[in-house]
């Protein structure tokens, strides 16, 4: 049979003895020493590397940044030679336009003189065939009274010989 006992740490007398800290020995002391050293030269190391990444970084973001703002500036060129380019052809399309408008008024006026020319050259064609008629009628007259004139000349002329 077992015998069941109290464990004597519970009540601090054993616990004290037990809680003596060794000393670790000399060679412990020593790699603990070159560790501590190795680990502070890492970290040194570390931060140096640190540093200069932080440092690439801050230049990779200010050569970022100028070439953004280069091509800021170019957009904002871009855009205002187009606003330009687009008033430019509003005007020119504005001018085409009033030209265009003016065209189509003188158009009309050409032909509305064209037509008023056409209407003077038929009057005075039917004015020239009636004066062609008269004329006819008149020479037609003329020669019916120079018919009748040579008979009455040659009537006149019968009488006086008998």
């Amino acid at each position: 049979m077992m015998h069941k006992e109290l464990n004597p740490e519970l009540f601090g007398e054993r616990g004290l003895k037990s809680r003596v800290v060794e000393e670790p020995p000399i060679n412990q002391m020593v790699v603990l020493e070159k560790k501590v050293a190795d680990n502070r030269q890492q970290m040194h190391q570390l931060a140096e590397s640190m540093n200069r990444i932080v440092q690439q970084v801050n230049e990779f973001m200010k050569s970022t940044n100028h070439k953004f703002e280069k091509i800021y500036q170019a957009l904002q060129r871009l855009e205002s030679n187009d606003q330009a380019l687009n008033l430019d052809s509003a005007q020119k399309i504005s001018q085409i336009h009033n030209r265009l408008g003016e065209r189509r008024t003188l158009e009309i006026k050409v032909q509305e003189l064209v037509d008023r020319h056409n209407n003077v050259l038929k009057s005075y064609e039917v004015r020239m065939n009636q004066m062609q008629k008269l004329i006819a009628e008149r020479e037609a007259q003329l020669i019916s009274s120079q018919a009748l004139l040579n008979e009455t000349k040659m009537e006149i002329a019968r009488l006086k010989r008998v």
